[in-house]
Order: structure tokens, then sequence, then C-alpha cells
């Protein structure tokens, strides 16, 4: 392995010799120029203080991009997305058309939240997105929960919202010792609006099935905006709904 090295010391705000100069460029060019496979570029920093490695770009346009064998095969944008190849293993014809964009974990509440001996709606798990979190039309947010429901009588109902918006409603109903999973996506379809699909899915008797589509309208995406679920039940009875799980994934475009 070839380890770049340094010809003299520098020293701030000195004359650098333009010989010394060559001879670092030229150590530089060619182990990054790959123009023998025997060597590798390694980079020695000790500083703990500052970071290992920064890029300063001061204009417009890509960052940076990675390339093999001259085919690009990740690339950051100008905002700072990281785009990869759509497919595994193939090769990307195009930047534009063959790399999907960012796509990660964006919250997740593992605690188990139940409703008290109560009825009025009580908040289960609640993420507030920044402003401009939703930045372009199509950036989405990926919902997955799953949700007990008491071996009782008593109505219930759970709520998913945003921006104090109803974008899922199951109930009011005797959902009688039933397993819920909700799965589901929200999405920026214009500046002002806000789209999506929500499923549900009952693992036992007593609760339907269901699909709701959602278009609200009247949004800000420029200032926060709260996600979050909710459970109420129709009698006081403690632990009527126990949530186990809410995890939101975020796309952009």
């Amino acid at each position: 392995m070839s380890v770049l090295t340094r010809v003299t010391d520098f020293v701030p705000s000195t004359l650098i010799k333009s010989q010394e100069m060559d001879d670092e460029l030229n150590q530089l060019v060619n182990l990054l120029s790959g123009v023998s496979t025997s060597k590798d570029t390694l980079l020695k920093f000790s500083d703990g203080s500052n970071p290992v490695l920064r890029v300063d770009q001061l204009g417009a346009g890509l960052i940076q991009q990675w390339l093999n064998n001259g085919t690009a095969r990740a690339s950051l944008s100008a905002l700072g997305k990281l785009l990869l190849p759509a497919g595994i293993g193939s090769t990307p014809t195009s930047i534009s058309t063959d790399f999907i964009s960012n796509f990660g974990t964006y919250f997740i509440d593992p605690t188990v939240r139940a409703t008290p001996a109560s009825t009025t709606e009580t908040d289960f798990s609640s993420r507030t997105l920044a402003a401009n979190t939703l930045a372009n039309d199509g950036d989405c947010l990926v919902i997955l929960t799953g949700v007990n429901f008491a071996a009782n009588a008593n109505n219930k109902t759970y709520r998913i919202s945003f921006a104090g918006n109803n974008v899922y409603t199951a109930g009011p109903a005797a959902f009688n010792g039933t397993n819920l999973i909700v799965m589901g996506y929200l999405y920026r379809r214009s500046s002002t609006s806000l789209s999506g699909f929500i499923g549900s899915i009952a693992t036992a008797a007593g609760a339907s099935t269901g699909v709701q589509f959602t278009d609200v309208g009247s949004q800000n995406f420029a200032t926060t905006n709260i996600l979050k679920s909710t459970g109420q039940n129709g009698t006081a009875s403690a632990n009527d709904m126990q949530q186990f799980g809410f995890i939101v994934l975020k796309g952009s475009v």
C-alpha cells in the first residue's frame, strides 16, 4: 500500500518552492489516477478535534460522484441527497432515470402506549416535522403501526393525524379482542395539498378490514407540522387500546 507523505513540513504564510509542490502533487496524481493496481490511496489524520475529511464546494452542481470504470455508481445531488442505483447488480444508464433518492427511517416509537381509564382522546406517538421536511411535491412518509384492542364490547377509536387533520380513523366500534395492523403512506401532492392511502388489516373477528384514501388541502409545509396517533375509549376503562409500535419512513424525490 502506498502512503501519501509530505516532502517538507508546511509552514503557513511561507513560500512553497515549485519543485516541492510538483513532487507532492505528482504523488497525489499517481495515487488517485490508479496508474498501478498495487497502489491504494491512504490518508491519515490524527487530530481528534477536526473531521477526518471535509469537502467544501463553493459552487453549484453535484458535490461528488462515484465512478467505477467510467460508470456512475452513486451520486450526491446539489441538495445533498445520496442517489443510488435502482437495480441491485444492474448497470444504470442514466443518473436521472435509473437512480433512487433518499429513503430511510425517520421516526420510531417502540414504547407500548395504552389508553387510560378515561373517555378523553389520548396521544400515543407524536413527531414534530421540521419546516420543509416535505419540501418537494412527491416527498412522502410511510407509516406502520400495530394496535391491540381489549376483549370487551366497549367502543374504541384509533386515529392518525397530520397537522390536525385526521388521515386515518378506525372506529368508534367495539373492536373486541382484535389486533390491528395499519399500513399506509402520506405524500405532498402539491405545494398546499397532502394525499395518501392507509389500509388496515384486522387479525381477529370484530373489526373490519378497511382502506381509506385521503386528500387534505390547505397545508403549509414551510412550517412545523405534527404527525401523531391517538386512542379514545367510549367507556372509562383503562388499557382498552394498546399501541405496540409506531414507525415512520421518509422518502424524497
